[in-house]
C-alpha cells in the first residue's frame, strides 16, 4: 500500500511539472491538471496512513496504539515544519517546477525499491 501511495504522488508531481515544464496548458486549462495533482497527493498520503496504521495495529499493543499514533502526528508535525524551510530553500534555488518534477522522480524510483523489497523479503 505504501507503493501504491508513492508512486501516486510521483507521478502526479512528475506529469504536473513535465506540464508545467513546457507549458503544455495555457491559463484556464492548467487548473485541471492542478486539481488532479491535488487529488492524487491527497489520495497518496490517506492511502500512506492507512498502511501504517494497518501496521500499527498488528505490531503494536491496543493499549499503546494511541500513545503512538499520536506520536506519530507529533513527529509528522515536526517534520514538516523542518522539511517546509527546507523545501522553501530548494525552490529558491531551483525553482518550483524543477522539484516537482525531481521529487516526482524520487519518488516513483522508491515505490519501485519498496516493490522490489517487499517480493524479494516477503512482506
Amino acid at each position: 500500500m505504501v507503493k501504491t501511495g508513492f508512486e501516486t504522488i510521483g507521478l502526479s508531481a512528475f506529469v504536473l511539472g513535465v506540464i508545467l515544464r513546457f507549458s503544455l496548458l495555457k491559463n484556464l486549462l492548467l487548473l485541471l491538471p492542478v486539481a488532479v495533482f491535488l487529488v492524487s497527493i491527497g489520495f497518496g498520503v490517506v492511502v500512506c496512513v492507512i498502511a501504517a496504521r494497518t501496521v500499527l495495529q498488528k505490531k503494536i499493543a491496543h493499549s499503546y496504539q494511541g500513545t503512538v499514533f499520536g506520536a506519530t502526528i507529533v513527529l509528522s508535525a515536526f517534520l514538516a515544519s523542518v522539511f517546509s524551510i527546507i523545501g522553501a530553500t530548494t525552490e529558491a534555488i531551483w525553482g518550483y517546477v524543477a522539484i516537482l518534477i525531481f521529487v516526482g522522480l524520487l519518488f516513483s524510483f522508491s515505490s519501485f525499491v519498496f516493490e522490489y523489497f517487499s517480493k524479494k523479503w516477503k512482506f
